[in-house]
């Protein structure tokens, strides 16, 4: 049965209107989006709402008062917001309003439970002297704020491009792990009276000159990111510290600073700091990077298909796993308009009391171990079958032009494990495939032949008996999938998609819908369609609301980097709807260091 919006009047059987975008919502509703809704210049707060999403409103106003229910309030990227002010909001603990060019004022009173707060990028704020007693995640990046206020239990502060100038009261935060102060007025700063923080593990900033005047013997400070230093004096000499800096002056092992699962954004902290992903130790040097032999090809043309298959796989991870119950229709809506795929199922009654906020640490372990690949040319083996096929089909970004040196890349990936013989089927085709539909589209082989990569892939995996394997890459529609061994339905659903000459979209949708395990099958579709078709052909409202860009980024430079393909080659702005640039402040880069001698 179809609803009417009462904005615009348009028929919907979705909680989502499809013109507009304005959320259906009902007096008992606890979870309501009207994100990305211009139209929305007023709003009053239900009483029930614990939820509430706004971002990208016009609001410009608000001023409520008492709720006790509220617990996560998103108002980011709200470009007429000026001022806000809450009272008696005492269940609210997380509130987002970053990305509000024009607010100026903020009044909390009787908001002592805040846990998260988010005013990064609000560029005409001057002043935030509203008690934050309870915070432990907060950010104030890109204003103007000139002071640090008293944050007894804070965890993680990010105060880089501010006018702060005196950071003494840092040492009064004694729970404080994890600070960032790139870009702030200040020429040369002690930190020794930081390592007496108990708990501060992790500091980034780009002050000129840095000194240690003393050092805690308990300290627990193990990384120092030093961006753009020019000396540093008495660096200390702990067990286990680690000290970078990206021009190499001042190199020691480094482990890759974690800040509560890349936090960016408060109101994904509701439930607690997300676990921070391996701390991977990398020993790799960017400026000995190796250079592969590899064919003449168009750079932009590899950027762009090298980047649709990154970006396919990552995706599909985040659909595999937050579809449940998803309707087909509504996963194409989602695919087709403008909505936060991180928050798709928190709109109404649908709402679901869970945060998607992208891909797993899971995939960025294997993001960390391809990037070493690209870098060092030695890949790790894995352990479980969902690893291998994903090692797969990324690594097939990297040699796609010599199969037999990318074969030999997947069986180390496979290692001594026992490993099912449909698993190692699937890792070896997949990466063929892969690898030919790159080398299609970058003139190196004529069109993709399904056939003999099958025959390709039973040759590379001793496989003498085809008989099982056949089914694989010879189903005529997805509901066939349930006759294929759930082991190889990754990499039938791929070769279907392809075969059908699908979009991305398309193809995408329907195989996330249905048949065997829904997890790889569509990271492998995504990223093979994505492979097949380019960045330039995913839909630009996905790769919009992508969290964690910024470390999937790096990954992909690196590879580019091997590959001799310039990071200005693929024009973002040139793509369809693309406007963003990954910041360089955002995320310190894992690779840059040297050993110190």
């Amino acid at each position: 049965m179809d609803i009417f919006c009462k904005n615009c009047g348009e028929a919907t059987k979705f909680n989502i209107c499809p013109k507009c975008y304005n959320a259906y919502t009902q007096p008992s509703d606890k979870y309501i989006s009207h994100s990305f809704d211009t139209s929305l210049n007023s709003f009053d707060i239900p009483k029930s709402v614990q939820i509430l999403d706004l971002a990208g409103t016009s609001l410009s106003k608000i001023d409520w008062k008492n709720h006790d229910d509220l617990k996560i309030l998103r108002l980011s990227n709200c470009e007429k917001l000026e001022s806000i002010s809450l009272l008696n909001f005492r269940g609210l603990k997380c509130l987002d309003l970053s990305n509000c060019p024009k607010l100026t004022k903020i009044s909390l009173e009787s908001t002592y439970n805040i846990r998260t707060i988010d005013l990064s990028n609000c560029i005409s704020l001057k002043k935030f002297d509203c008690d934050m007693l309870a915070v432990e995640y907060m950010s104030i990046a890109n204003t103007q704020i000139n002071e640090l206020g008293y944050y007894p239990i804070i965890t993680y502060l990010d105060f880089s491009n501010t006018k702060i100038t005196d950071i003494s009261a840092l040492s009064s935060f004694s729970m404080l792990e994890n600070v960032k102060f790139n870009n702030v007025p200040i020429q040369s700063c002690d930190l020794g009276p930081l390592t007496y923080i108990p708990k501060l593990s992790a500091i980034e900033t780009n002050i000129p000159e840095v000194t240690f005047s003393s050092v805690s013997p308990s300290t627990l400070l193990v990384s120092l990111y030093l961006k753009d230093c020019k000396s540093v004096t008495k660096a200390p000499k702990l067990r286990n510290f680690s000290l970078i800096s990206p021009k190499g002056k001042f190199g020691r092992e480094f482990k890759v600073p974690i800040s509560s699962g890349d936090w960016t954004s408060p109101y994904r902290l509701i439930f607690g700091p997300y676990p921070s992903p391996p701390n991977e130790k990398i020993e790799i040097d960017v400026q000995n990077i190796q250079k592969m032999q590899h064919p003449e090809f168009d750079g932009t043309v590899a950027a762009n298909q090298i980047s649709g298959l990154f970006y396919g796989a990552i995706f599909g991870e985040i659909f595999g796993r937050n579809i449940n119950g998803l309707t087909k229709e509504y996963i194409t809506f989602i695919l087709d308009n403008p909505i936060d795929i991180t928050w798709a199922r928190m709109v109404s009654m649908t709402g679901e009391k869970s945060v998607k906020d992208s891909f797993s640490d899971d995939f960025k372990k294997n993001l960390i171990n391809l990037a070493k690949f690209a870098v060092t040319g030695e890949i790790e083996k894995v352990e479980n079958d969902f690893d291998a096929l994903l090692s797969s089909t990324l690594v097939a970004s990297y040699l796609f032009w010599d199969e037999e040196k990318l074969i030999e890349k997947i069986k180390i990936i496979l290692g001594k494990s026992e490993f099912p013989e449909e698993i190692k089927f699937s890792c070896i085709l997949i990466a063929l495939l892969i690898a030919n539909l790159l080398q299609q589209r970058l003139k190196l082989a004529e069109n993709i032949k399904i056939d003999e990569i099958f025959e390709k892939t039973l040759k590379f995996a001793d496989i003498a008996d085809k008989s099982i394997y056949e089914t694989c890459i010879s189903i005529t529609k997805l509901s066939e999938l349930k006759n294929v061994s759930e082991k190889l339905t990754p990499a039938a659903a791929a070769v279907f998609s392809i075969r059908k000459g699908y979009s991305w979209s398309e193809g995408f949708s329907k195989v996330i819908y249905r048949g065997g395990n829904t997890l790889t099958n569509s990271i492998v579709t995504g990223a093979v369609l994505g492979a097949r078709w380019g960045y330039n052909n995913i839909p630009i409202d996905l790769i919009h609301f992508l969290y964690r860009r910024n470390f999937l980024d790096q990954t992909v430079s690196c590879v580019f980097g091997s590959l001799d393909i310039s990071r200005k080659e693929l024009n973002w702005d040139e793509l369809p709807g693309i406007k963003w640039e990954p910041e360089e402040d955002t995320i310190p880069d894992p690779f840059a260091y040297q050993k110190m001698e």
